[in-house]
């Protein structure tokens, strides 16, 4: 991964962590290629029109509402919020356009399990997303123009991987509640079921190398 620091200078907008891989389908061939894309915290008072413009626009965002509302209730250091997007400079005027993915959660401290980053929500635009479709981008071939869908992979691995390096090993578990539609792909990362609520799901530290490796 990547890493490259923000503009001393700056010091509203979005906050530029680092820069990360994510895969993107290359047109009309089964293949996909690595790009690279920025992981950013996001900023109440400056970033709140680009999150609403990027949840008015987009009809099959299920979560960014919510995600939208809890930045507008952000009192404290305990809770963050996050975007995933393809604009590489310029943080402090978020694109709606190029973000790909949303995230925000609790840092909270639990007498059983630790140090612990809750998950709130967490949506992307992959391939993952099964509630969602692709978005269409347009692309110039042999002196012709298409509309095409703008598949990607890994949105979601990208983002709880950077939600760990933030932590900087302080960090005992990641946890949150899956909806039935995204369980398969936490349990594919290595997230297991709590015993008591089906809903809630954890990665202790021993399984982060599994989100961190590439």
């Amino acid at each position: 991964m990547e890493i490259r620091n923000s503009s001393p200078t700056q010091n509203f907008g979005a906050k530029y962590i680092s820069t990360t891989k994510i895969k993107e389908k290359l047109p009309f061939i089964p293949f996909y290629k690595k790009i690279d894309v920025d992981f950013v915290e996001l900023e109440q008072k400056y970033d709140i029109p680009s999150i609403k413009t990027y949840v008015a626009q987009d009809p099959y965002s299920a979560l960014g509402a919510e995600i939208l509302t809890n930045l507008r209730c952000l009192t404290d250091g305990s809770c963050r919020a996050f975007a995933l997007t393809r604009q590489r400079m310029g943080h402090k005027d978020l694109n709606p356009n190029q973000i790909i993915g949303l995230c925000d959660g609790t840092y909270t401290c639990d007498w059983r399990d630790g140090n612990i980053f809750f998950i709130n929500h967490l949506e992307t635009k992959s391939e993952n997303n099964k509630i969602r479709k692709p978005d269409k981008k347009l692309i110039s071939f042999l002196g012709f123009q298409f509309k095409v869908s703008d598949k990607i992979k890994g949105a979601g691995k990208a983002i709880l991987r950077n939600i760990i390096k933030i932590h900087d090993e302080s960090l005992d578990s990641i946890q949150l509640e899956a909806l039935q539609s995204g369980r398969s792909f936490y349990r594919h990362l290595g997230f297991k079921n709590d015993c008591i609520d089906p809903d809630l799901f954890r990665l202790p530290s021993d399984k982060f190398h599994l989100l961190t490796e590439s």
